[in-house]
């Protein structure tokens, strides 16, 4: 394997230490956004080795797509019994939704988990301001009548949605509605896996809280503020603290920097020499930019 420049070799040391230490098999999914090709890469890395009874996934990632990430974390499944995420820094929107799946979810000092409302484009051609809107700025526009304006009769009421029909398209209202039902579900679904302790309501109101229960999608929610949301929250020994932190350093150091082949976007690794880089392209002036995958590993190494 040839890949010292950007610490692919460190992370996947800190992964074998992490395997002695823990006893499992230990993967990093390290990613600026989840999409459905990290569950392609993550299945190339998980079937090199044997079904492990314990998997031990190390996170970093700022979100994604909703429909991928439940797809990975069902197939993080299929190759464990025990999965256990471990989160040293921020594991934000689509990346909550993914530990919500875990059997047991693992977070450092510095982790930061975040709310799970979705975010879809405003498109047609009456969409005016930001390119990305949260389903639940939507679902505020009525509550902010009613408390700022003071309207709250029927009639205001059809008046508030008119306006928003007037300023979003019609079908891309019904998309936020979809979104955030999708994600109620798959939530549901997922910390089902997490704590099946639970009664079923109880379950949906950590998820309820996760999607509408904050005001800001950038609201970190920290290791304790997990726990009392009834999260099954554990914490790192000062040994495994530092190996988590030592497996994300290299998208951290990455983050704003680009080499002759592009920005690093994420890594996929496995104590057992699986390596696979999400790079960006330098493109030519004419060109947009590129996301593609190069892999490293014991048997050699390509791109696509």
């Amino acid at each position: 394997m040839n890949a010292p420049e950007d610490g692919g070799q460190e992370v996947i040391a800190a992964l074998t230490e992490l395997e002695r230490a823990r006893g499992g098999r230990a993967v990093a999914l390290l990613a600026d956004r989840l999409d459905a090709t990290h569950a392609y890469v993550l299945y190339e890395c998980l079937r090199r080795r044997e079904r492990a009874k314990r998997l031990d996934l190390v996170l970093l990632t700022s979100g994604g797509d909703v429909d991928a990430t439940r797809r990975i974390a069902l197939l993080l499944h299929e190759h464990t019994d025990r999965l256990a995420l471990l989160v040293p820094d921020h594991a934000e929107s689509a990346g909550t939704l993914l530990c919500l799946a875990a059997d047991e979810l693992v977070l450092g000092p510095m982790a930061q988990l975040g709310p799970i409302d979705p975010h879809i484009s405003a498109v047609g051609e009456h969409a005016a301001g930001p390119g990305r809107i949260s389903a639940e700025d939507v679902r505020a526009l009525p509550r902010m009548a009613q408390e700022w304006f003071g309207l709250d009769e029927r009639a205001d009421r059809i008046q508030v949605f008119a306006a928003a029909s007037q300023r979003l398209f019609p079908t891309t209202l019904s998309a936020f509605y979809r979104a955030d039902s999708n994600i109620r579900r798959a939530g549901r679904e997922l910390i089902a896996r997490q704590r099946p302790d639970l009664a079923e309501q109880d379950r949906a109101r950590i998820v309820d809280t996760l999607v509408s229960g904050y005001d800001s999608h950038g609201h970190a929610i920290t290791r304790a503020e997990a726990a009392r949301l009834g999260l099954r929250v554990a914490k790192p020994d000062p040994d495994e603290e530092d190996l988590m932190w030592r497996c994300t350093e290299p998208l951290r150091s990455w983050h704003t920097r680009s080499d002759e082949r592009g920005g690093l976007l994420g890594l996929v690794a496995d104590a057992g020499g699986f390596l696979a880089r999400r790079l960006l392209t330098m493109p030519a002036a004419d060109q947009p930019p590129r996301p593609y995958w190069e892999f490293h590993h014991t048997g050699g190494e390509h791109a696509c």
